[in-house]
């Protein structure tokens, strides 16, 4: 952990700075929580409030996170990678920034701030494309009624880039 303050638990135990993760964990933030993890050298994660995160593996990265409910903002440098997903959209990314909320099982936010994201809705037929982004915030809404997906340009929403200065002292200890 990077930084920690609030309500903010590791497997079931108050998390606080310089805590290691394990491979296997869960990431709980209450409504005053907040936390920046590395779970790669350089790589720097936001867990905003209300969030719960499982870290393990997946078939496709060796680092996976499933963002069962709420909020993360994630820093990788070159060479650095692995994916969020979601229970309706999975986000693969190496060297680059996304946020990323799940508002609730059917309804997900994903935004390309910068560098190269791969993303997929869980029915890849509805949406699966590499999207590029040079700051330009390229978000979209992934929505799952009944059997169907519908992925939805959006506008950026709750990330600023001022938010991200406040997250460098983090990053720079993440390397």
């Amino acid at each position: 952990f990077l930084e920690s303050s609030g309500s903010v638990q590791l497997d079931g135990q108050p998390a606080v700075v310089d805590m290691a993760i394990p491979a296997i964990a869960k990431i709980v933030t209450g409504a005053d929580g907040h936390a920046v993890i590395t779970l790669e050298p350089g790589a720097a994660v936001e867990v905003r409030k209300n969030t719960t995160v499982d870290i393990g593996r997946s078939e496709k990265k060796k680092v996976s996170l499933r963002l069962l409910a709420g909020a993360l903002w994630s820093f990788l440098p070159k060479g650095a990678s692995y994916e969020v997903s979601t229970l309706n959209a999975t986000a693969g990314v190496r060297g680059s920034a996304f946020y990323m909320e799940a508002k609730d099982p059917k309804d997900t936010y994903i935004c390309a701030c910068d560098g190269d994201i791969d993303i997929e809705a869980a029915n890849k037929k509805s949406f699966s494309k590499v999207v590029s982004s040079k700051m330009e915030h390229k978000a979209f809404r992934f929505l799952t009624k009944g059997k169907k997906q519908v992925a939805k340009k959006q506008p950026r929403l709750n990330h600023t880039d001022a938010e991200k200065d406040l997250l460098m002292p983090s990053m720079e200890r993440a390397k």
